[in-house]
């Protein structure tokens, strides 16, 4: 964090840094500062503290030809519009089809910092449904974050079981909202329009115990939830931030922007160095804008014996040597993992 980050956190009193079980804490003092000055005075708890907007809007050729893999849905932009302010705070992309619930397409928050959703890029995204629909077969099954796999069951035609499932406990919410919560996450369960899903709840419950779970028993417990078949893991390194939202006593995470230009050795040393001074156990990094490094780390040492430690590029992680699991696809933030079947004792013999 640069200074003039460290004085925002310091005024706004945000922590630079994990402190105790605190769970996943966004340590950036830009949000700090925007959810303190730019969205106050704190909304009432009996409403969300924004209103949808459609906003007309011009897509980027990504986007465009994302949408083309789904001919029958409407293309439609809407914007996050704060009540206290009357400005947008994030962009939204939904792929629309009658009465059918709504796909997020792409997200963009206009506060440089998560809100409501994880931002997406729509060019990163394209790369990610053309690799799946070039190499897997129709109806092929994913696991993923609930949100991911509405859409790529939409864009890519694999089998999601958890496409269903109700994932408004992973909400990004600046603090001063953080009193219209509840209101918050049943707008945004309105929003999807799908019913209750019991098995696709479950099958999301099942999957944040594997990835939270030691190895050997996490990759056994996906492929419980494969059914003993052929699965393919999606990932995305934000989804270790969004697996600290949902269970923030099972894995203290948390994110730190750094400095990050052309000399990749020197930002490597410098996020090496705060890591060390910090005592944080374990780090990933991912390009976030030109000359800007977002570091994860996970803050405790039993924290990287979990398999999400090690089905993404965390420093402590060994990529090449999971049991029953292998990468087939990365590109960016994006990590693919062939889940092998399980073989039956007839078939060994």
């Amino acid at each position: 964090m640069n200074s003039i980050g460290a004085a925002a956190a310091r005024a706004a009193g945000v922590p630079s840094r994990i402190l105790g079980f605190a769970g996943a804490v966004l340590v950036l003092g830009g949000l700090a500062l925007v959810g303190t000055a730019f969205l106050s005075p704190p909304p009432p708890a009996t409403a969300p503290p924004y209103e949808l907007r459609p906003a007309a809007l011009e897509p980027e050729p990504a986007l465009v030809e994302l949408a083309a893999f789904a001919p029958k849905a409407r293309l439609e932009a809407e914007e996050v519009v704060a009540s206290a302010t009357g400005r947008a705070v994030a962009t939204g992309w939904w792929l629309r089809n009658g009465r059918a619930p709504p796909v997020l397409l792409a997200w963009k928050s206009t506060l440089g910092e998560p809100i409501l959703h994880p931002d997406t890029d729509p060019a990163e995204e394209l790369r990610l449904v053309r690799a799946l629909r070039r190499h897997l077969s129709e109806g092929a099954r994913i696991l993923a974050l609930p949100e991911r796999s509405r859409r790529l069951a939409r864009l890519a035609g694999v089998t999601a079981p958890l496409a269903g499932a109700d994932d408004t406990a992973g909400l990004r919410l600046v603090e001063p909202w953080l009193a219209a919560e509840a209101a918050i996450r049943a707008a945004e369960r309105a929003r999807l329009g799908s019913p209750p899903d019991p098995v696709g709840a479950a099958a999301f419950e099942a999957f944040q115990d594997a990835l939270l779970s030691p190895v050997e028993e996490g990759v056994a417990r996906l492929q419980v939830l494969a059914g003993g078949g052929e699965a393919y893991l999606v990932l995305h390194l934000l989804d270790a931030f969004t697996l600290g939202l949902l269970r923030p006593q099972a894995v203290a995470i948390g994110l730190h922007d750094m400095p990050g230009g052309a000399a990749i050795h020197d930002s490597v040393r410098l996020v090496k160095s705060w890591i060390r001074e910090q005592g944080h156990a374990a780090y990933a990094t991912l390009p976030r804008t030109a000359g800007v490094l977002r570091v994860f780390f996970l803050a405790r040492s039993e924290d990287t014996r979990l398999l999400l430690a090690h089905v993404l590029p965390f420093d402590t992680a060994d990529l090449g040597a999971l049991p029953a699991l292998r990468l087939v696809f990365q590109s960016g933030g994006y990590w693919i993992w062939r889940l092998e079947p399980v073989v039956s004792a007839s078939e060994n013999s």
